[in-house]
C-alpha cells in the first residue's frame, strides 16, 4: 500500500515553482507554456495555502501499488488544465479551438464589410434639366486606409485574451470594443470619411489639406500607435471625429503622433535600428519601418517646429482654443515639419560594420540584432562585463518585444494591466533621468502600460553580466588621477554616454551646451554609487511630496507611477548561470525578482564580449 503525505502534496508545489524558473531561463519556451506554468504554480500554491486539508482529501489517502504516483499526476494535471483554460483558452478544447477559429473568420467578415462600404463608395446624380449625370467615387488612396484598419483590428483580436465572455461576443460588439479601446483608429475612420471624393464629370485637383497631409504622416507610423495610445488619449475628452476643429486644429492633432516617438528610432540625426531588426522585433515590412524611421528623423531635424507642436497641442489640450502667438507658430511648424526631408546620417562606421558582418556569421546569437545595436555596446567602452551587460539588454529587447505581441505575453511574465491597456517593452537606452542629473540610464528596460500621460512601470529589467550591475561603475577610488588605464578608459565610456545624452538633451530644448566630458567624468565617479537596483527604486519612485517621478523616454519627459513592492524585477541572464544565489541576494532586500534568459549561454556571450574589447577601446579614445 501507498500513502500520500503532506510532503508529498508540498514538493509537488515546489515541483510547479521550479517548472516555471526553468522555462523562464530556459530561452526557448514560448509565452503560452511560460504563462501555463505560472499560472499552475500559482494555482497550485493557492489551493495548497489556502486549502490544505481539502487537498489532502482530494488527493491524498492510501491505496495500491501506483497511488501516490497517480494520486499527484491527478492534482498535477487538474491545475495543469484550469491554468491552460485560463492563460490559452482556445487550447483548452478541441471544440474551443474551432469556436476561436471561426470567431476569427467571422470578424475578418464583419471588418471587410466596414472597409468595403468606404472603398466600393458611388453615388450618381442626374441632373434633369441639363440630363449631365456626374459621379462620385471613392478616393484612389482609401483602400491603403481600410486595409490599415482591418489589419489593426484582426491583430487586436489575435492579440485578445479568449475566454468564453469573449467568444460569445459578435464581430459588431468587438468592433466597439476595438474603438474604445483604439480611438486613433477613431480617427483613422474620420479621416477616410473626409477624403475627397472622385468626380467623374471635371477632374480638378485639390489642394490636400494640412490635416490630410498631416494624418498621412501620423499613418506612417500606424505599427507603433498602439504604443502611442497615450497621445489620443489626451484628446479623449475632445470629438475625435473632429467636426469642430479648424484645419490647423486637425494638423496639429495628427503631427502630435511624432511627439511619444521622438527618440525612439532616431536620435542625434542617427537610426537607433535597422528596418529588418524593427521587422523582427514588431513584425509588419521593411517599407513601412523605413517611413516610420524617416517621419522620426523629420522631428529630429525640426525640434525647433517639434516645440511648437507641443506648446499647440498643450494649449488645445489645456484650452480647447489655439489663438495667438501659439497658433502663429503652429502655422509655421507644421508644414515645416511635415516637408523636412528627414536626411540621416550614416548610423555605424565602417569599422563597426566589419566587425558586426563578422561576428553576426560566427554567432547565431546574434541574430536578433543589428550593426547598430552592436555600436551601442561598442559605446560602454572596453570594460567586458559592461559589453556583456549592453549585450544582454539587446538581447532582452529582442527576447521580449515578440513575446508581447502574443496574447499570453502578460501571463507569461506575470504582470496585468486594466481592460483595454497594452503592455509596451522601452529598452534601456531609451530610458534616462529628468532631474538631477539628467541623462543617466535608468534601467536595462521596463514594461508598463500608458494611462494618458503617465507610464506606469508593472515590470524591471536588469542585466547581470557578473555580482555586480551590468551598469554599475568598478572603480575602487573615486580619484581619478589614482584610476588605471582599464578603469580610466571605462570611466571614459560611461561619462561620454552621459555628455552625448546631456548635449542632446539641451539641442533638443533649443539651449547651448558647453560642458566638457572631463566635467561629466568628476560628477560621474561621485553619483554611481549604491546597488543598481536600489538605485532605479531611488530614481523611479514618488517624491516625498507624492509626486511622481519623471524620466525621459526618447526625447519627452513623461511621469512614472512603481511600487517597490509590487513592480516586478527581472535579472537578464545568459543560459548556464547559477541563480540562487542571485535571487537571493535581490529578495533579501524585499523585491519581487525573477531571473529571465536570453538565448546565447554564458560562456559564448564572454567570448563576443572579449572579442569587441580592442575595437571598443579604440573607439573610446575618440
Amino acid at each position: 500500500m501507498e500513502t500520500v503525505t503532506k510532503d508529498d502534496l508540498a514538493r509537488l508545489v515546489n515541483a510547479s515553482k521550479n517548472a516555471l524558473i526553468e522555462a523562464l531561463t530556459s530561452a526557448t519556451a514560448s509565452p503560452t507554456t511560460i504563462g501555463i506554468y505560472r499560472m499552475k504554480s500559482e494555482i497550485m500554491v493557492e489551493q495548497w495555502t489556502k486549502y490544505p486539508q481539502q487537498i489532502m482529501n482530494q488527493f491524498g489517502g492510501t491505496g495500491p501499488i501506483g497511488w501516490k504516483m497517480q494520486r499527484l499526476l491527478d492534482w498535477d494535471q487538474a491545475a495543469s488544465d484550469l491554468a491552460t483554460e485560463i492563460v490559452a483558452y482556445e487550447q483548452s478544447s478541441t471544440q474551443r479551438f474551432s469556436r476561436y477559429l471561426d470567431k476569427g473568420i467571422k470578424y475578418a467578415n464583419y471588418v471587410s464589410k466596414v472597409a468595403s462600404q468606404f472603398d466600393d463608395f458611388f453615388y450618381a446624380y442626374k441632373d434633369v434639366y441639363t440630363g449631365i449625370t456626374t459621379i462620385y467615387e471613392a478616393n484612389l488612396e482609401t483602400p491603403k486606409y481600410t486595409k490599415v484598419l482591418k489589419d489593426a483590428f484582426m491583430e487586436w483580436y489575435d492579440q485578445h485574451v479568449m475566454n468564453d465572455r469573449f467568444l460569445r461576443k459578435s464581430a459588431r460588439e468587438g468592433m466597439v470594443e476595438f474603438l474604445r479601446e483604439r480611438p486613433d483608429m477613431i480617427l483613422l475612420l474620420n479621416f477616410i470619411h473626409a477624403l475627397p471624393k472622385l468626380k467623374s464629370e471635371i477632374q480638378e485637383d485639390i489642394a490636400r489639406p494640412l490635416a490630410v497631409e498631416a494624418m498621412e504622416l501620423s499613418l506612417s507610423l500606424v505599427p507603433l500607435l498602439g504604443n502611442a495610445i497615450a497621445l489620443y488619449e489626451i484628446w479623449s475628452g475632445r470629438d475625435l471625429f473632429g467636426y469642430h476643429l479648424s484645419d490647423l486644429e486637425r494638423g496639429i492633432m495628427a503631427a502630435s503622433v511624432l511627439l511619444p516617438m521622438a527618440g525612439r528610432l532616431v536620435k542625434g540625426g542617427r537610426a537607433l535600428y535597422t528596418e529588418a531588426r524593427l521587422v523582427k522585433l514588431y513584425g509588419r515590412d521593411a517599407a513601412g519601418w523605413n517611413r516610420a524611421i524617416r517621419s522620426s528623423a523629420r522631428a529630429a531635424e525640426q525640434r525647433s517646429s517639434l516645440r511648437a507642436i507641443k506648446s499647440a497641442e498643450d494649449s488645445l489640450r489645456v484650452s480647447g482654443k489655439l489663438e495667438g502667438a501659439v497658433a502663429k507658430e503652429a502655422a509655421i511648424a507644421v508644414p515645416k515639419l511635415l516637408h523636412s526631408p528627414g536626411n540621416l546620417a550614416a548610423s555605424v562606421s565602417n569599422e563597426v560594420k566589419i566587425l558586426w558582418e563578422a561576428m553576426s556569421k560566427k554567432y547565431a546569437a546574434l541574430k536578433g540584432l543589428d550593426e547598430i545595436a552592436l555600436r551601442r555596446v561598442l559605446e560602454k567602452g572596453p570594460n567586458v562585463d559592461h559589453l556583456k551587460g549592453q549585450l544582454l539588454e539587446e538581447l532582452a529587447e529582442a527576447h521580449v518585444i515578440p513575446m508581447l505581441r502574443n496574447r499570453q505575453g502578460g501571463f507569461a511574465l506575470g504582470v496585468k494591466v486594466p481592460a483595454g491597456k497594452t503592455l509596451e517593452y522601452v529598452p534601456g537606452h531609451a530610458i534616462r533621468t529628468a532631474s538631477g542629473r539628467a541623462g543617466r540610464q535608468v534601467t536595462d528596460g521596463m514594461v508598463g502600460y500608458w494611462d494618458k500621460e503617465v507610464f506606469n512601470i508593472v515590470a524591471i529589467f536588469e542585466a547581470k553580466s557578473g555580482r555586480k550591475g551590468a551598469r554599475e561603475l568598478s572603480l575602487k577610488t573615486t580619484d581619478i588621477a589614482k584610476l588605471g588605464k582599464t578603469e580610466r578608459d571605462e570611466l571614459r565610456a560611461f561619462a561620454k554616454e552621459v555628455w552625448a545624452e546631456e548635449k542632446e538633451i539641451a539641442e533638443e530644448a533649443g539651449k547651448s551646451y558647453t560642458r566638457t566630458v572631463e566635467e561629466v567624468e568628476k560628477e560621474v565617479i561621485l553619483d554611481e554609487a549604491g546597488g543598481q537596483i536600489r538605485r532605479d527604486i531611488e530614481r523611479l519612485d514618488e517624491l516625498g511630496d507624492g509626486t511622481l517621478a519623471q524620466i525621459r523616454i526618447g526625447s519627452n519627459v513623461h511621469p512614472v507611477k512603481l511600487s517597490a513592492t509590487k513592480t516586478k524585477f527581472f535579472g537578464i541572464v545568459p543560459k548556464g548561470v547559477r541563480i540562487s544565489l542571485l535571487e537571493k541576494e535581490v529578495r533579501a532586500e524585499g523585491f519581487l525578482f525573477e531571473a529571465i534568459a536570453v538565448p546565447v549561454h554564458t560562456k559564448e556571450l564572454q567570448k563576443i564580449a572579449e572579442e569587441m574589447v580592442q575595437l571598443a577601446e579604440r573607439l573610446v579614445q575618440k
